[in-house]
């Protein structure tokens, strides 16, 4: 057994699976940085980009500075077109009782180098917190692609602005965000500007803030709701397809009583873009053309040129770093 140390520290670790192999140039080995006073390594290694953080008092430092670090690579993804699998669960490390034999037991069963005493093992994919003069070994393997790589120094530009000013920690918004970025993240593996541009709608759709319709439309609505389930109670459980009809009609008013998508992706631009009024009303319009050539490839399955979709697919990214600004930094206490 190791002896415990009171100036013991901790690092964090996340490692995701990007689409290509080594997307970030500059970066054959690993290399630092600081943000916010925290020491920081960045490494790419065949389809693994791995961010590490170190100096945390205890784990549960770790482990709350955790969603700045899943922030920064979120906004890697959106700033420089870098897909990954947005893997964050936490991993456990298993800890052998002789890490001696483990270095060797490792180094022979799996053919890796014996780097000498072993003091955890883990799956590659994932978040890690562990002691951080401990040697932990991560198993992984995976493929490769072309891609043109993006320099380290706008990358940790990148990361430094979303680790200091992500709101990803606001409880409110974190699923939210956190589908929306899968979604994003998902429309960088589609092969067609099509599938592209779809996906991409449903982020906006997904961040766009929910709001109620007006008093009288909702009064009315209540209205309709009452009619239906009171048709639907004189229909006879015979007639499925009459109440699989009124089912469906009284889900559908159900969220009319909202402001229409059209709307409410036009107020996620009004809301977050950090620009001034005209350009956020100019952006606004842009995002709700955009919309609605969604609507028109949804029911037609065609647009008159692929054109209009691909230009539209440049609004929403601008769309998700309105909705990711934030201005109260993380204090490392």
């Amino acid at each position: 057994m190791r002896p415990e140390n009171a100036d013991q520290t901790f690092t964090l670790r996340i490692s995701v699976r990007t689409l290509e192999q080594a997307p970030i140039a500059e970066l054959e080995s690993p290399r630092g940085f600081d943000v916010l006073g925290v020491p920081f390594d960045l490494e790419q290694r065949d389809s693994r980009l791995i961010l590490s953080a170190r100096g945390f008092a205890s784990p549960e430092m770790a482990r709350t500075f955790a969603a700045r670090l899943k922030a920064g690579l979120w906004n890697v993804s959106l700033e420089h077109g870098i897909a990954f699998s947005p893997e964050f669960e936490e991993r456990q490390v298993h800890k052998p009782a002789d890490p001696e034999s483990a270095g060797r037991n490792l180094s022979a069963s799996f053919g890796l180098p014996n780097l000498g005493p072993v003091h955890g093992l883990t799956e590659e994919g994932g978040t890690t917190i562990f002691p951080s003069g401990d040697r932990v070994r991560f198993l992984s393997g995976e493929g490769s692609g072309p891609f043109v790589p993006v320099p380290f120094d706008q990358v940790t530009r990148t990361l430094s602005l979303a680790i200091k000013n992500s709101r990803a920690g606001e409880a409110t918004k974190d699923e939210r965000l956190a589908t929306a970025f899968d979604l994003f993240i998902g429309h960088l593996y589609e092969t067609t500007i099509r599938a592209q541009f779809l996906t991409l709608m449903m982020v906006l759709e997904v961040l766009a803030p929910v709001t109620k319709g007006h008093h009288l439309v909702q009064k009315l609505i209540s209205k309709w709701h009452e009619e239906i389930m009171l048709m639907r109670s004189q229909t006879t459980e015979s007639d499925s397809d009459a109440r699989d009809a009124l089912d469906a009609l009284k889900y559908e008013i159900h969220y009319r009583k909202e402001t229409s998508k059209r709307r409410r992706v036009r107020q996620l631009i009004l809301d977050e873009a950090p620009l001034d009024w005209a350009d956020k009303e100019s952006l606004a319009k842009k995002v709700v053309e955009a919309y609605d050539l969604r609507g028109v490839l949804v029911h037609n399955g065609w647009l008159v040129g692929r054109g209009q979709a691909r230009r539209s697919t440049y609004y929403c990214p601008e769309s998700c770093k309105a909705d990711f600004a934030c201005s109260t930094p993380f204090e490392l206490t």
